[in-house]
């Protein structure tokens, strides 16, 4: 069979998606990223190595700032990696048994993403961003704002940190307003968003579970 991403059959990744389907059930904000890792590494039921040259970098990391627990483990591992130039890549390993490996980005061209797109469309995947509601916004902080309708939404958020930091975008400075009116969930998330350069996009982890991948409006080059 004509091998699909990361040197896979087809079978082989919607394998390897169900097992990486497993939810993290560590309340991970505020945890360091050792732990939230091993955490991850519990719930799997296929090995993690990781390369000896980013131990320092995991042990030496900020703490988790977003809440990933109930979200998928490819995801959420995925998510916790990333700001630290890290990826996992699948291999297999003599006898066909799946193992991840944590690696430098720049040491493989393919990596596993941070969710995926879904094939349904926001409506039907979170019906409640359409719901009207009467809304004012004072000089909040950006991911103040976001925590507050996301928590509504019971939408979890993860943050492209490496788009933002690129672009010296701050969510925790940068304050909005948002003048009383009506409106719905949707188009506040986006008003309050934009006026940080800042987009939410509905992505879903390998549950199917959706969340708000919050990203830059500017791509890097």
């Amino acid at each position: 069979a004509k091998p699909a991403a990361f040197g896979l059959s087809n079978q082989q990744l919607v394998d390897l998606h169900g097992a990486l389907a497993a939810r993290v059930t560590l309340a991970t904000t505020d945890q360091s990223a050792v732990d939230v890792v091993s955490a991850i590494r519990q719930r799997l039921d296929l090995p993690i190595a990781t390369d000896p040259s980013v131990v320092a970098r995991l042990e030496g990391a900020n703490p988790v700032s977003e809440q990933m627990q109930g979200l998928s483990s490819g995801t959420a591992l995925a998510a916790v990696l990333r700001p630290l130039g890290l990826i996992h890549v699948p291999r297999v390993q003599t006898g066909g048994e799946f193992q991840l490996v944590v690696t430098d980005v720049r040491n493989s061209a393919e990596s596993w993403p941070v969710g995926w797109p879904p094939e349904k469309q926001d409506r039907e995947l979170v019906p409640k961003l359409f719901e009207f509601l009467d809304v004012e916004i004072r000089e909040e902080p950006v991911d103040s704002a976001v925590r507050a309708i996301c928590q509504r939404l019971k939408l979890p958020v993860l943050y492209d940190h490496n788009s933002m930091a690129r672009f010296q975008i701050d969510p925790s400075q940068t304050r909005v307003s948002i003048p009383a009116g009506r409106s719905y969930y949707k188009r506040i998330l986006d008003r309050v968003l934009a006026q940080a350069r800042l987009k939410a996009e509905i992505r879903v982890d390998e549950a199917d579970q959706p969340f708000a991948w919050i990203t830059t409006i500017k791509r890097a080059r």
